[in-house]
């Protein structure tokens, strides 16, 4: 191999390490304040910077996989979706880190055509995407009927079942973990915390979370330790597993 290759690869892994790195950054930026007109335009300049960048270098399939994941996140560009699904965002994660593998496997073993088991893993984490994403789409949808009035009740009664007392043990399990809900959690908690023993956390169903949420974990977890209460993350969604990943936090 000669320096003239050397010097290409390490052009092109830099490069597609910078791309992606911007990418993970507009996912995480969706965590922590929900989707935006920023962080979409962001992503967009992303995928467009890849796919030149995979054009440059003439890495056509790569291309092409890039531009059929491009075509799946135009509905996201597109529509005026307020979050994104646990489901969504983790299949984000998994398609971005594909695309990482495709560009290694150009500039660790010089594979510029896709075998049958890559073939699939594309196929594979496209299809998961657009799946959730087509149902997300789907649920999102407005519907205008005389029963909207019961519909929004029943959400805010369901919202109140985020926080429970069992017994002595304070139930938590909140949908949403982010800056525009947290006063109102922590109000909810405060009414309920003192009557306890002990503390349960269930996070598996939790749909969206920022740094806000976190600390408000932690700000539990501390009041129990402070407290001799006992205190317990009985579930964890991968959602909220892959967010305190990326931050190295510990609940």
């Amino acid at each position: 191999m000669t320096s003239d290759n050397i010097d290409l690869n390490s052009l092109l892994q830099t490069d597609s390490n910078k791309f992606l790195n911007n990418l993970k950054e507009s996912y995480l930026n969706i965590l922590d304040v929900g989707v935006n007109d920023c962080n979409k335009q962001d992503i967009k300049r992303s995928f467009d910077s890849l796919k030149s960048l995979s054009g440059i270098f003439e890495l056509n399939d790569i291309t092409n996989f890039i531009i059929d994941v491009e075509r799946i996140l135009s509905k996201i560009i597109d529509a005026e979706l307020p979050f994104l699904t646990n489901d969504i965002l983790n299949d984000l994660f998994i398609v971005k880190d594909q695309i990482d593998k495709l560009f290694r496997l150009y500039w660790e073993k010089n594979q510029i055509f896709f075998d049958k088991k890559t073939i699939k893993e594309n196929e594979k984490c496209l299809k998961t995407l657009n799946i959730h994403l087509e149902e997300y789409l789907k649920k999102s949808k407005p519907i205008k009927n005389e029963y909207n009035e019961k519909e929004e009740v029943k959400d805010y009664e369901e919202k109140i079942e985020d926080i429970y007392l069992q017994d002595e043990i304070l139930v938590f399990k909140p949908k949403s973990l982010t800056h525009q809900n947290i006063n109102e959690l922590k109000d909810n908690l405060l009414k309920k915390i003192e009557e306890c023993k002990s503390i349960d956390v269930e996070l598996f169903g939790t749909n969206e979370i920022d740094t806000a949420g976190i600390q408000l974990i932690i700000s539990i977890k501390n009041y129990c330790l402070n407290n001799k209460k006992n205190y317990k993350i009985k579930s964890i969604s991968n959602l909220v597993e892959k967010k305190l990943e990326l931050l190295g936090v510990s609940l």
